[in-house]
C-alpha cells in the first residue's frame, strides 16, 4: 500500500517494534476457558482485543478513541498485524471482555504473565528493585460532609422511583423535596454557607434515619446497593441518642417526628468509612485525600535497558504501607521475581519487616522510621536490630543505595501523566483494578518497544555508517591507483582513470 520510502520510515516506529516484539507474548490459548467450549469461538481474536486494550492505555484513550484509531490509524494496522478491512472491533466486544477480565483476577494474571516474559526477553535484572505508593483517584467528585448525606440520600430516591413509584410517594413530600426537586433534578439543600452546614447535616442525619427506618421490613427495597449505602452511612456518620435534642430554628424537618440520632463528632469518623456512593470502595487518607492507593514496584539499576514494573496491588487509601511490604517480597517470590534487594521509603521500613523479608531472602533498605529516643533499644521488641540499622544508616554506603529509590517517582509521573492513571474514566475497585493492570502492562510494554525500536535504530546507522566508511575506503583506493595510473600508462588504457571520468 506504501512507498519503498514510507514503508521504511514506518519500519522504524513504535507500530513495527509492537508488532514484531509484544503481539506475539500474547497468547491466544491462555484465554479459552473465557469462553463456553460448545457455544463457538470469540468473534475477534483474542489477541486482537488485549493489543486493542493495551494501545488505548498505552495512549491513554477513551474507548471511542481506541475504536477510532483501530478503524482508521495505519501504525495501528502494523501494529495488530490486521489488514484495513479486518480493523474494526464494536464497543460491545470490548466491554464484554473487559468484564470476563474482570472475573478471577485475570487481569492480573495477564499483566504478570506478559512482564515475566518481557523481563526475560530483554534479559532484565531483577535483582535490585524499588518499591512505593501513588495516590489515584477513580471518577468521582469530592464531596464535603453534607454533600456526602444529600448525594446518598438523592441516589436512594431515584432508585426507589424506578422500582416503585408508590413507595417512592409514601416518603413525605417535604424530605423529598430537600434532595429532589419536582423534575427529578438535584435540590442544592447541600449548598450552604459554613455557619449553616452543621445544622443542616443533623437534618440530614435525621432524615437518613428516616428513610432506613420506614423501608427497614421492605424485602425488596432492603435489597438495593443504595439502601444498603444509606444504613452504612447511618452506622459510620450518626449515633443514636436517648433523648434526642430538641428542633433548632430554622430546621427544614421541623414539622416531623423527632428521629433518635445525631451527626458523630468529625474526629469520631473513621477514615474507611463512606466517601461517596458512586464508589463505596473509596476511602480517605489524611495527607492525600480520597481514592485509592496503587503499590508499585520496579527493577532497578538495568543500565541502558528499560526497567519493568514487576508488581502493581490497588490498596485502601487509609491503608499502611507498612502492611503491603512482605506480601510484596511473597508475591514476587511466586512468580520467579523476588528481589535480593528492596529499597522503599520509611513508611514500608519498620524493623519487623526489616527482619522479615530478610528471613525470605530479601534486603530491605529503608529509613528508621521515628526519631531517635531515650531507651528507645532497651524497649523495642528487636532493640539490636534497631540499633544497628540507625548507626548503618549514617553511613555513605546507605545513602548511595537509597539513593535509587528517588527514579521510582519518575514511574509514578509516567503512569499518571502519560498514561493517566492519576485521574481515571471509571469507578468501582474492581474496575479501577482492571484498568491499573492495563496501564502498568501498557507502560511496561511501550518501554520494551521503545528500547527495541532504539536498538534498531542504532543498529542501522551503525551498519549506514559502516557502509560509508568501507565505501570511503574503496574511493580513496581508486584515487591512489588513478594518481599511479596518470603517471604510467596512457589516460584511454587506465581502467581508474575510465571510473573516475
Amino acid at each position: 500500500m506504501l512507498p519503498e520510502e514510507k514503508r521504511r520510515r514506518l519500519e522504524g516506529t513504535w507500530a513495527w517494534a509492537f508488532r514484531k516484539s509484544a503481539l506475539p507474548l500474547i497468547e491466544e490459548e491462555a484465554f479459552r476457558d473465557l469462553y463456553c467450549e460448545d457455544n463457538g469461538r470469540p468473534n475477534k481474536p483474542v489477541q486482537t482485543v488485549i493489543g486493542v486494550l493495551l494501545l488505548k492505555e498505552m495512549f491513554d484513550l477513551t474507548d471511542e478513541g481506541a475504536l477510532g484509531a483501530l478503524e482508521y490509524d495505519l501504525r495501528w494496522h502494523v501494529a495488530l498485524d490486521l489488514e484495513p478491512g479486518d480493523a474494526h472491533i464494536c464497543q460491545k466486544t470490548l466491554h464484554n471482555f473487559r468484564a470476563k477480565l474482570m472475573k478471577n483476577e485475570r487481569a492480573k494474571v495477564v499483566f504478570e504473565e506478559m512482564t515475566g516474559k518481557i523481563v526475560k526477553a530483554l534479559g532484565v535484572s531483577v535483582e535490585r528493585q524499588r518499591l512505593d505508593s501513588t495516590h489515584i483517584v477513580s471518577n468521582i467528585a469530592a464531596l464535603t460532609r453534607l454533600g456526602l448525606f444529600c448525594e446518598t440520600v438523592r441516589v436512594f430516591l431515584r432508585e426507589l422511583l424506578r422500582r416503585s413509584r408508590e413507595r417512592y410517594e409514601s416518603v413525605p413530600a417535604s424530605l423529598r423535596g430537600r434532595y429532589l426537586k419536582e423534575d427529578m433534578t438535584d435540590s442544592q439543600y447541600d449548598d450552604a454557607r459554613s455557619e449553616e452546614s452543621h445544622r443542616r447535616i443533623s437534618v440530614c442525619a435525621r432524615d437518613v434515619w428516616r428513610l432506613v427506618e420506614r423501608f427497614r421490613g421492605d424485602e425488596e427495597i432492603t435489597k438495593l446497593e443504595s439502601y444498603e449505602l444509606l444504613v452504612r452511612l447511618l452506622q459510620e456518620q450518626c449515633e443514636e441518642v436517648a433523648e434526642p435534642p430538641g428542633y433548632a430554628e430554622g430546621d427544614a424537618d421541623g414539622g416531623e417526628p423527632v428521629a433518635p440520632v445525631v451527626p458523630k463528632e468529625a474526629k469520631k469518623v473513621g477514615s474507611g468509612s463512606l466517601q461517596t456512593p458512586h464508589d463505596p470502595d473509596v476511602t480517605y487518607s489524611g495527607h492525600k485525600g480520597k481514592g485509592y492507593e496503587v503499590q508499585v514496584a520496579e527493577t532497578c539499576g538495568n543500565g541502558e535497558k528499560p526497567e519493568m514494573i514487576t508488581h502493581v496491588e490497588v490498596t485502601p487509601s487509609c491503608g499502611s504501607d507498612a502492611a503491603v511490604t512482605v506480601p510484596t517480597v511473597e508475591a514476587l517470590a511466586e512468580r520467579g521475581l523476588q528481589p535480593k534487594e528492596l529499597i522503599a521509603d520509611t513508611n514500608y521500613g519498620s524493623t519487623r519487616n526489616v527482619m522479615e523479608c530478610e528471613r525470605l531472602g530479601t534486603e530491605l533498605v529503608s529509613p528508621v522510621p521515628g526519631p531517635k529516643v531515650a531507651g528507645e533499644q532497651s524497649r523495642h521488641e528487636h532493640g539490636e536490630a534497631l540499633a544497628v540499622r540507625r548507626e548503618y544508616e549514617k553511613g555513605a554506603e546507605f545513602r548511595e543505595r537509597y539513593a535509587e529509590r528517588a527514579g521510582i517517582e519518575g514511574t509514578h509521573s509516567e503512569l499518571k501523566r502519560a498514561h493517566g492513571m492519576g485521574r481515571l474514566r471509571i469507578r468501582g475497585l474492581l474496575r479501577v483494578r482492571l484498568v491499573v493492570y492495563l496501564k502498568a502492562l501498557a507502560c511496561n510494554v511501550k518501554r520494551m518497544v521503545e528500547y527495541l525500536a532504539e536498538r534498531e535504530r542504532k543498529a542501522a546507522e551503525a551498519a549506514f555508517l559502516a557502509i560509508c566508511a568501507s565505501t570511503a575506503a574503496f574511493a580513496a583506493r581508486i584515487w591512489r591507483f588513478t594518481a599511479l595510473g596518470r603517471r604510467n600508462c596512457r589516460p584511454e588504457a587506465c581502467p581508474f582513470l575510465r571510473l573516475a571520468a
